[in-house]
């Protein structure tokens, strides 16, 4: 609940621990009303009642974007934050920028913009890591670059697919990049 309206996870019923899609209602609008609209954003369930004594659910953590999340070629889906955050800023401390393009479901490419230059062993220890998450199937690529474009805004997306909702596998929209911290 916030101060004038209400947000639930679809996929009902959510299970504390799991994760569903955010839409909200906001009922006091005055145009009109706002009865679950989603915001293609994921979060995982928490506790069914507030330990502040509300008798509402809560939300246990954010898990990003729906349409970010990485197709795989078993039909599996897997959101960028688990290689991102698990793989490359652990792996490789060479960069600077980087964003992970979907090509296809069994391909990915990682542009980098690298603060040192990488050796071979740097390069091959990314794309292994990255290849074991993403399992058999897959292949990753990837590109040093000086520069990742930015969208239409000047956002710098951490994920592009350039997987069309719908399509086989294969390349076709859409843009995204992140700059670590």
């Amino acid at each position: 609940v916030f101060y004038d309206g209400y947000a639930e996870l679809v996929d009902e019923p959510v299970p504390e621990g799991e994760t569903g899609e955010v839409v909200i209602t906001v009922l006091h609008s005055r145009t009109m009303p706002i009865i679950r609209y989603g915001l293609g954003d994921l979060a995982v369930a928490g506790p069914p009642a507030c330990p502040c004594g509300a008798p509402f659910s809560t939300l246990a953590g954010l898990r990003g974007r729906k349409m970010d999340y990485i197709r795989l070629p078993g039909g599996g889906e897997l959101h960028p934050f688990v290689l991102l955050n698990e793989v490359v800023l652990e792996t490789a401390d060479w960069l600077l920028e980087y964003q992970l393009v979907q090509e296809s479901t069994a391909r990915l490419r990682l542009l980098a913009v690298p603060a040192r230059t990488p050796s071979d062993a740097d390069t091959t220890r990314l794309v292994h890591a990255l290849a074991s998450r993403l399992g058999e199937g897959v292949t990753v690529d990837i590109e040093l670059t000086g520069e990742i474009p930015r969208d239409a805004s000047g956002k710098l997306h951490f994920c592009r697919s350039m997987i069309a909702d719908g399509a086989n596998g294969e390349a076709q929209v859409e843009a995204a990049a992140v700059k670590p911290s």
